[in-house]
């Protein structure tokens, strides 16, 4: 399971790694860049969280939601890739 997550403009890169220390606590295998070595700031703000146990899930999209450094918490969209006809 994966969320996608938005930490607010402005965020410090400390607050960012509180953040991702707790979250890793509650259960998150990882937390990555969406697009890493960005230089736009608002791209650089967007995170994909990975979440191998199902049931930790809903703690750690709670913490994230309730977390005043994240302006945006969802589930990652299920996209099926299709290969050319």
């Amino acid at each position: 399971m994966k969320l996608q997550l938005k930490f607010r403009s402005g965020t410090s890169a400390e607050h960012r790694e509180n953040v991702i220390a707790r979250v890793t606590k509650a259960g998150a295998a990882a937390v990555r860049p969406l697009f890493p070595g960005e230089t736009d700031e608002e791209l650089a703000s967007l995170d994909v969280v990975d979440i191998d146990m199902p049931k930790r899930h809903k703690a750690v999209r709670s913490l994230l939601s309730g977390e005043r450094h994240v302006d945006v918490v969802e589930d990652e969209p299920k996209r099926k890739l299709k290969s050319p006809a």
